[in-house]
């Protein structure tokens, strides 16, 4: 029978374990269960609510074991962890199914001596409740309360103010709303939304052009017949700024050089109303199949895949009028989607700048004159956007900026993203 907390425990057990992609991870193990929609859905709360708050709950575990959290083996961390999840951000589960469910899991695995223990932790972690999160503004209290690790809070407080920082990682903690790009060349966003409701689900218009937010739905996007007739593809609303900011007409070449899934390729597709070209390229074959698929789907037939290394020249491709270099990057902007970014070792993500820069630089070499030029980002870090580009535009006297923007998710619902737009002048 299936058991979605189990489920939920073994999904975290990978990324723990494994240092899985937390949407791969979910998605796999949600398959090979065998989960139906509302035990997937209970899965996915469960697993993605304790990635948000692993700092904060482990803080709470602490005032109650004896032994460190991480030390314990997989499976009872993993199961402490939903557990006390459930107890403190779930209301509508009640305590004696939340602290059962959790003792039955470990009582039925391989460390099922540790049920005794499961079972006393859960059991103080309810019936007090009053364990005090630290609302100072120090590192360490803002760490815990808003469960990012201690480095991320010391660069977004350095880069953007204490108070800012803060917004921010409330914004991240919020729940992720679904956003969808209204495939222009097949319908408008008001037929989009009829033939939406026709499916059970509600949507509406966004601040952001042909954008709709998703505002009630039962069951996955990918399984609705809009979706699969190509009607809309899902993009958060930064993305499709970002994908805006190309600024592409009918009839232009453009390049996106670091495309994989596609999004921003189909959006400015569309924007193009099918016609030119655009070449979307990715270092893989598997990654470049996900554009031929998805560009497929949508029908729009302007898109050429292609297989390409964004840091080597390849003069065949010819010159463009726009160029899309949306760089490889820590991903610190989107953990409120992503939370497993936000466990990452700091020292992963020291030479992106460099790679970023040796990118951005090789973009340009396809920008034919009076072209444009965007470089964005999906982090926040100051040292991977506006630090790269503007070195690339001291080194480049044949390029002149535009404009520079940062997003931040604590402003109007965008993923935290970094565009900066620059012309070809010479």
């Amino acid at each position: 029978m299936a058991n979605p907390r189990k489920s939920a425990v073994k999904a975290l057990i990978k990324v723990d374990a494994d240092g899985g992609y937390s949407n791969l991870v979910i998605d796999n193990v949600i398959e090979q269960d065998g989960l139906e929609r509302n035990d997937a859905s209970l899965a996915t709360a469960l697993f993605y609510g304790v990635l948000d708050r692993k700092i904060t709950i482990d803080y709470i575990l602490s005032k109650y074991s004896k032994q460190p959290i991480k030390k314990l083996p997989y499976m009872v961390s993993a199961t402490l962890r939903i557990g006390v999840y459930q107890l403190l951000y779930m209301d509508r589960i009640p305590a004696f199914a939340a602290i059962n469910e959790s003792v039955t899991i470990v009582k039925r695995s391989k460390n099922s001596k540790a049920a005794g223990y499961v079972n006393a932790i859960l059991r103080s972690v309810d019936r007090e409740r009053n364990t005090v999160i630290p609302d100072d503004d120090s590192l360490k209290s803002i760490s815990i309360r808003y469960s990012f690790p201690e480095w991320i809070v010391a660069r977004m407080i350095n880069q953007y103010g204490t108070e800012t920082a803060k917004a921010v990682f409330e914004a991240m903690l919020s729940k992720s709303s679904v956003y969808l790009r209204v495939n222009t060349t097949k319908c408008n966003a008001d037929t989009l939304i009829k033939k939406l409701a026709e499916e059970n689900v509600k949507a509406e218009k966004t601040f952001v052009p042909d954008s709709l937010k998703i505002t009630e739905i039962s069951g996955a996007v990918d399984k609705l017949n809009c979706y699969k007739s190509g009607l809309f593809h899902v993009q958060d609303l930064s993305s499709q700024l970002c994908a805006a900011s190309l600024d592409a007409t009918e009839n232009m070449r453009v390049l996106d050089i670091c495309a994989a899934p596609g999004g921003k390729t189909f959006t400015a597709a569309e924007i193009m109303n099918g016609t030119g070209e655009i070449v979307s390229c990715d270092l893989y074959d598997h990654r470049t199949k996900l554009i031929f698929d998805g560009a497929k789907r949508l029908s729009l037939k302007n898109v050429k895949a292609h297989t390409a290394d964004a840091a080597v020249f390849d003069p065949s491709l010819g010159e463009f009028d726009r160029v899309l270099c949306d760089a490889p990057c820590s991903g610190l902007g989107i953990m409120g989607r992503k939370p497993d970014i936000k466990y990452k070792d700091e020292k992963e993500i020291a030479d992106l700048p460099s790679v970023q820069y040796k990118i951005l630089n090789n973009a340009a070499k396809y920008v034919k004159k009076n072209g444009k030029l965007v470089y964005s980002t999906c982090t926040l870090l100051k040292e991977e956007n506006e630090d790269v580009f503007g070195r690339f535009i001291g080194n480049n006297p044949n390029f002149k900026s535009l404009s520079v923007k940062t997003l931040l998710p604590c402003e109007n619902e965008t993923d935290g993203f970094f565009i900066a737009v620059a012309e070809r002048i010479d």
